[in-house]
């Protein structure tokens, strides 16, 4: 995803814009980033049961619910943040 992401800046930075392809490509990989974390969140495979146990008030009632939801919702902003950027870029420079 890193090697990825860099060829994706070094792309734009060539083409001097964004372009509806590089649009393309940066909604691909904000995916590939956001799907394996949002499942592996959803289905307590993300945080080791090592840190939970290390910080008791994770244990606690609904709080390791709660640091999922967090995340969640989090990764799902930063694609949806990314990729509306990209869009109103490109589309500001389509003009």
């Amino acid at each position: 995803m890193l090697v990825a992401s860099v060829g994706l800046e070094i792309a734009k930075y060539r083409a001097g814009r964004w372009t509806w392809p590089l649009v393309a490509v940066n909604a691909v990989l904000n995916l590939a980033f956001a799907v394996p974390v949002v499942w592996l969140m959803s289905t307590d495979r993300l945080l080791n049961p090592d840190l939970v146990a290390r910080f008791q008030w994770l244990g606690e009632g609904q709080n390791l619910k709660m640091v999922t939801t967090v995340l969640v919702v989090t990764a799902i902003l930063a694609v949806l943040w990314g990729t509306a950027d990209s869009v109103i870029k490109a589309r500001r420079a389509a003009r």
